[in-house]
């Protein structure tokens, strides 16, 4: 790894090159921090039933934390108690993305739609207007406006707290788009998003959005034949993005003047989390890096295995969450170790194989 990788950590992160990613929906989180000191304590072991993979993760105002899987639904741990299943209402067990709004709701998106919970995951509601189809990503702006994307040239926009959703029509402005794969929304409430082409998606182009996506301007700049798995963003509108094979480059993209993209650095990260401090966290092949500089450097995290995550949440003002397909880590220094602290599937509940209601 070059000059911007420092070692602080007992074993070295090493740059295991991974294979070239595929379309996959796990990788954007839920940036909101949860309320509450209850999560210093250990959590039990996670129950899927029949093996389903963890596929997102994130925490609401409740001092709970939610995981999503790929065919066992939703799974709920309250101040650090055991895992117990969340699917009263919830039609889908095949769970793409968890988001926790800022307003204390919850949606999940699934294979067929997006569901609504207020009640911490006690119950979830099909919300009204959106189309039974995937959903990729969802991601709120500053005054409470939620989007989501997933299949098809269609994003859509909820200003109900999620109750409701129209439909912006994007093929007018985003030629050839076969959907969209990754939101992210500024503290300007700028939206940008990973946009990809019809009938070929392993190929995606960023567009960026200020008019609460009506229209849309490219801002890929020379980037093309690349995906975009990811994309993030700090509280000084410095954004960044993960890009597969871009040009012989995989690795991560930084843009600090809103117009150039350029690499940081040979490192080869699955996700990408920035948190209230304008941290940089990636969970790369070999483990977890962090940047607290910007991204000028990146330091090699402790941990007690090895990671590879694919989604990150903040749980409180030092304490971070992390989930790969089997197990979920938690770091309490602001992600500079990480423990292993939940295996997904070591034990089953009782209530861990009940269809869904």
């Amino acid at each position: 790894m070059n000059s911007i990788y420092r070692k602080i950590s007992s074993r070295r992160v090493s740059p295991i090159h991974p294979p070239i990613l595929s379309l996959v929906v796990m990788f954007f989180l839920s940036l909101t921090a949860a309320r509450g000191n209850r999560f210093d304590q250990p959590w039990r072991n996670l129950p899927t039933g029949s093996g389903a993979a963890l596929t997102s993760i994130a925490a609401d105002s409740a001092n709970s934390i939610m995981v999503g899987t790929t065919g066992d639904g939703v799974f709920r741990s309250v101040d650090g108690g055991p895992w117990r299943s969340a699917n009263i209402g919830l039609k889908d067990s095949r769970i793409v993305r968890l988001a926790a709004s800022p307003a204390g709701y919850l949606l999940v998106a699934t294979e067929s739609g997006i569901f609504r919970s207020i009640d911490h995951g006690a119950s979830w509601q099909f919300s009204i207007g959106n189309p039974a189809g995937k959903i990729f990503s969802i991601a709120f702006d500053s005054v409470g406006t939620a989007y989501a994307g997933g299949v098809g040239g269609v994003l859509l926009r909820s200003d109900d707290h999620g109750i409701t959703w129209s439909a912006i029509d994007l093929t007018k402005t985003v030629p050839n788009i076969g959907g969209i794969f990754s939101l992210s929304v500024d503290s300007r409430n700028t939206i940008v998003a990973s946009m990809y082409e019809n009938g070929v998606p392993s190929i995606s182009v960023l567009y960026s959005s200020t008019d609460r996506g009506v229209t849309w301007n490219n801002i890929n700049n020379a980037q093309t034949k690349c995906f975009s798995v990811a994309v993030a963003t700090d509280s000084h509108h410095h954004w960044f993005q993960i890009l597969d094979s871009c040009n012989g480059f995989t690795g991560i993209y930084r843009n600090i003047d809103g117009a150039t993209w350029e690499p940081i650095g040979h490192i080869h990260p699955t996700a990408i989390f920035i948190d209230s401090h304008d941290h940089i966290i990636l969970a790369a092949s070999g483990g977890m890096l962090i940047s607290q500089d910007g991204s000028a450097t990146f330091e090699g995290a402790a941990s007690d295995t090895i990671m590879r995550p694919i989604a990150i949440v903040q749980l409180a003002d030092r304490t971070l969450a992390a989930a790969d397909a089997g197990k979920i880590y938690r770091s309490t220094d602001g992600g500079a170790s990480w423990h292993t602290f939940s295996n997904a599937s070591a034990s089953i509940l009782a209530d861990a194989g009940r269809p869904l209601h």
